[in-house]
């Protein structure tokens, strides 16, 4: 007999499936409705060649062709073979040219909000030349690596390849990460109606990618894609990917983002055959901003997962918006990446956020005032306590200073032994009073990375003449302990480049909830309280919190 699966179990296993996103030109057109950077605009198929300002190229060349949609030019010019080769290879370079010029505007922009929306077990899947969702990666790759896949369907005008060992990348990097050989431009695929997606190897493995996570899928974007019928091997390749694992399939959503206004009893019947075949929801939304993408990023699945099987039809406190700036997106997605960070399994999709740390924090620090020390950790130590701090450091081959006075070692330690400047022996807790990052006879090895530090340490027990030990220390490099910073609370500001400080490489943390939140959790580490009794409550219980969470 089966073993019956718990909750947890079964999200377990639905949250590792992926959340696909399909691109078409809809998405560009979105994502820079004005032109980009500079006002260059982007196209849809229909009015392509004139919209992108292209008329000359063809102007000697008497198409039969009444359509302005592109499909319909380039297919006749690809048809008529040797007679319009030189017009077809002009147009193709022409093409080439205008989409790598393309720049993203500096505010953020739909294309950043996919990106930062998805996770590494997303992909997201484009039919569209643009360098611009490559763009949009590489300014997400500055906030968080945890990020997905991207995949270009027709190849893409920044994309290169190896065709020595197989790699792919950027192609501005110039060089393979892998060999050092030269990428090469990754070709591009024009709307014909028979396309090549095996011959090459980089668009071959493009396809692969996205076909092996569709058939894994529980949640699929179609954005700006109309899967039109000069490409029926891709609309194939699609379907057929999509029914792998159908039976699988029934509990999943499709949202089709289409421009406003769109009809949709003009759903294309690619779409009609994914719904209609596995009796997936669907819907269509006239905006991006109604889809899983904006209204529970990085928790897509988690969100639909609840909805579907827990019956909960709440809403995620963090989602994007028409009015956001760089500034807001990350201060609202910091605790999901932090959560991330962790480990932690999300099943819930209301994450904290930095105010309810903050009354955590406040709570913590006024009990810590009237409440007696046995009291206190048995009330924190057992409860649900929720801490938010900075991401541990890992500390490999460096040297670290401990100091002693010689008046305060015993008569009974030997001055050769490294023990004698280490912490105080395991067995003997009765000599370990509370200090600020331990617990009453709890040992603890205190140090730091300057000499400088120690002396001043001691300054206010020392005298002339008096003798001072100075112990220097060198972690192992393969010792795996991890540093958390503490800093004082003025030395948490936007400057990255000094060692003394804090750095948050953005002013909105630094001076919003989040900086309001570190500021109060170092002053907590670093403060020292006039009341012997309650001295270190509050520092030696975070430190403990802490340690035990990184191990």
């Amino acid at each position: 007999m089966s073993k019956e699966l718990t909750e947890e179990e079964i999200f377990e296993i639905e949250n590792t499936r992926p959340h696909v996103v399909i691109l078409g030109a809809g998405a560009t057109i979105a994502t820079i409705p004005n032109g980009d950077k500079h006002g260059n605009p982007c196209s849809v198929m229909h009015g392509f060649v004139k919209n992108l300002g292209l008329e000359s190229i063809l102007a000697n060349v008497e198409l039969c062709t009444k359509s302005e949609n592109i499909e319909d030019i380039y297919s006749e010019l690809y048809e008529r073979g040797d007679e319009c080769k030189d017009v077809r290879e002009q147009l193709e370079d022409a093409i080439f040219e205008y989409f790598s010029k393309l720049q993203l505007p500096d505010d953020i922009t739909i294309y950043d909000k996919i990106v930062l929306a998805l996770t590494n077990k997303d992909i997201i899947a484009t039919f569209n030349w643009d360098p611009l969702l490559i763009q949009a990666y590489n300014r997400a790759r500055k906030l968080t690596d945890n990020l997905p896949m991207l995949t270009f369907l027709h190849g893409n005008v920044a994309a290169g390849y190896c065709d020595k060992c197989g790699n792919f990348g950027a192609l501005q990097r110039g060089k393979c990460d892998n060999c050092g050989n030269t990428y090469k431009r990754s070709p591009l695929l024009y709307p014909v109606k028979h396309k090549d997606y095996n011959s090459n190897p980089f668009i071959k493995q493009e396809w692969v990618n996205l076909t092996t996570q569709l058939s894994r899928a529980k949640l699929i974007t179609i954005f700006g894609y109309s899967a039109p019928k000069t490409d029926v091997e891709a609309a194939q390749m699609l379907k057929e990917a999509f029914e792998k694992y159908l039976s699988a399939q029934r509990f999943n959503h499709i949202d089709i983002i289409e421009r406003p206004n769109f009809d949709h009893d003009e759903l294309s019947n690619t779409w009609r055959e994914f719904i209609n075949d596995s009796n997936c929801y669907y819907e269509i939304h006239e905006s991006f901003y109604d889809s899983y993408l904006a209204n529970s990023p990085r928790r897509t699945v988690e969100c639909l997962y609840k909805r579907n099987m827990t019956g909960w039809w709440g809403d995620s406190k963090i989602k994007f918006n028409k009015e956001d700036t760089w500034d807001s997106v990350c201060e609202n997605l910091m605790p999901l990446w932090a959560e991330e960070k962790s480990g932690k399994k999300v099943l819930e999709v209301n994450p904290i956020t930095p105010q309810d740390l903050m009354n955590v924090l406040t709570k913590l620090d006024k009990d810590s005032k009237v409440m007696s020390p046995d009291d206190f950790y048995a009330k924190y130590e057992s409860g649900d306590f929720k801490c938010g701090f900075r991401t541990p450091v890992p500390l490999e081959g460096q040297d670290f200073y401990r100091s002693r006075m010689a008046k305060k070692i015993g008569a009974n330690e030997d001055l050769t032994s490294p023990a004698t400047f280490s912490y105080v022996p395991l067995d003997r807790p009765d000599l370990v009073s509370r200090g600020r990052m331990n617990k009453e006879g709890q040992s603890m090895f205190y140090a730091s990375l300057y000499p400088d530090t120690n002396f001043r340490e001691i300054c206010h027990d020392i005298k002339a003449g008096d003798e001072v030990y100075l112990a220097k220390w060198r972690m192992k490099s393969d010792a795996s302990i991890m540093v958390f910073p503490v800093y004082l609370p003025e030395n948490i500001d936007t400057n990255v480049d000094l060692s003394t400080y804090m750095g948050i490489n953005n002013p909105v943390f630094a001076e919003g909830a989040m900086g309001d939140y570190f500021r109060k959790l170092s002053d907590l580490f670093t403060r020292t309280e006039e009341d012997e009794n309650q001295r270190y409550l509050c520092s030696s219980f975070l430190a403990n919190y802490i340690g035990i969470f990184l191990k």
